[in-house]
């Protein structure tokens, strides 16, 4: 680490010396020019005397001019010798500038160094812990496969089963494959919404989780206000379904539970689909809901997470929708609402 700062303080210093040298010979050749062209002017007037020492005075802060016979730049009536001390001067204040703050960096550095290094290791370290992770998750993708066709061949085989039972079966198996999917690809390109992506029916798959919700939470009171009607979507269904399932099942979760009741409403407001869960239970803090909900942040859940409500928002947002977050206006009890945009 030392070495390897010492090696760039080094170049800096060098691109410093080598820029101010660059650039002094390059002044002093301009104000060599300057004083040649006005010393060649023919003074036959005091007002052109005048013009010609005014354009040598522009100059005063960076060289002294005075008469020498033996001067290096000579005119039609004198010679003058030109002194750049003044200019030497101001580079090399400049450039002991420059180096001093180099100096005074490299000895922060210098003295933060098991500092910078350990941070530099927990980065290294977070990103490994990440692919580790990534690729645990696909393992487990990869190994959840097998049960998850076992299950599809069990449904397949077993004809006496109950019909909404057998659909219940059906459904959850499919979202078990969705999410399985979408862990084995490790990407989230689907929730974008894509206008080529074939649309599906919205209203008609939010009655399908609801009866399959129902029917396994017969204890819940449901009040459902469906207002919408054979509307079309383009985000991706089964990230509707992990989301929409989660919020419900966090509602119920979170309702009275000694009278438990939730409200589920469906309707078309400010072009979007805003679909609204709502329940009798504890209400959100007032902080979150100004801040809104944050990764690994979980809302009084037990065993929580942090994880269901932001998934969300951000999936959401990634398809042009939103998620809000709000408490009953009757005092008790939370409300979420899904903004989802669809297809004209």
């Amino acid at each position: 680490m030392k070495s390897f700062l010492y090696i760039i303080f080094s170049l800096i210093l060098m691109s410093i010396f080598l820029g101010q040298g660059i650039s002094f010979v390059k002044e002093k050749n301009e104000i060599i020019n300057a004083v040649e062209d006005t010393i060649m002017l023919n003074f036959l007037t005091p007002q052109e005397e005048s013009k010609a020492l005014g354009l040598i005075k522009k100059f005063s802060n960076k060289f002294k001019i005075s008469v020498d016979r033996k001067g290096e730049v000579c005119g039609p009536l004198n010679c003058y010798n030109i002194n750049f001390y003044p200019l030497i001067e101001s580079y090399i204040l400049s450039t002991a500038l420059f180096c001093s703050l180099c100096l005074i960096v490299l000895i922060l550095l210098l003295k933060w160094e098991n500092k910078l290094r350990s941070i530099w290791n927990s980065l290294v370290g977070e990103n490994n812990a990440l692919k580790e992770f990534e690729f645990n998750t696909r393992s487990f993708a990869h190994d959840l496969k097998t049960p998850i066709d076992v299950l599809k061949m069990v449904y397949e085989l077993e004809q006496n089963m109950d019909s909404d039972l057998k659909e219940l079966f059906q459904d959850s198996l499919l979202r078990l494959s969705n999410i399985n999917d979408s862990l084995v690809k490790g990407n989230q390109s689907a929730t974008k919404l894509d206008t080529n992506e074939k649309s599906w029916n919205i209203s008609q798959r939010v009655n399908e989780v609801l009866t399959g919700f129902q029917l396994q939470q017969n204890n819940v009171q449901f009040t459902i206000d469906n207002r919408v009607r054979d509307k079309l979507t383009s985000f991706s269904r089964s990230e509707f379904d992990r989301i929409f399932s989660n919020l419900l099942n966090n509602a119920v979760e979170a309702a009275d539970w000694i009278s438990p009741c939730m409200k589920i409403y469906f309707n078309q407001v400010n072009g979007f689909l805003e679909l609204g869960i709502e329940n009798n239970g504890n209400n959100f803090p007032s902080e979150i809901i100004k801040s809104g909900p944050k990764r690994y942040l979980s809302i009084g859940k037990k065993n929580g997470n942090g994880i269901g409500l932001s998934y969300a928002l951000e999936t959401l947002k990634k398809a042009g929708g939103n998620l809000l977050i709000a408490n009953n206006e009757t005092g008790k009890g939370a409300k979420v609402t899904l903004q989802i945009p669809f297809v004209n």
